[in-house]
């Protein structure tokens, strides 16, 4: 959207170009921008994408088995049906 709406604010990163490109481009001054010394923050490295993937997985296991039990709880608590009475 916003690249349709100004085509001038659309930019092309490469962490291998360093803050300045970044910097300038968001318009944060030099004294603000980090410097190149800095390593590049790698909040998504693979070890924790795995972690994360895993922990969405046991979840799901998790909701499925509380939806299971929930189900066969109101099954065996829930009316009961009664036949018709024989007489004696």
């Amino acid at each position: 959207r916003i690249l349709a709406e100004q085509p001038n604010r659309s930019f092309l990163f490469h962490k291998e170009d360093g803050y300045p490109s970044l910097c300038q481009f968001l318009e944060i001054s030099d004294e603000d921008c980090p410097n190149d010394d800095e390593p590049f923050p790698h909040s998504n490295n693979a070890s924790n994408v795995k972690k994360q993937g895993k922990m969405f997985r046991i979840m799901e296991v998790v909701a499925y088995a509380l939806l299971f039990v929930i189900m066969k709880l109101s099954f065996s608590f829930g009316p009961k049906k009664h036949g018709k009475k024989k007489n004696e």
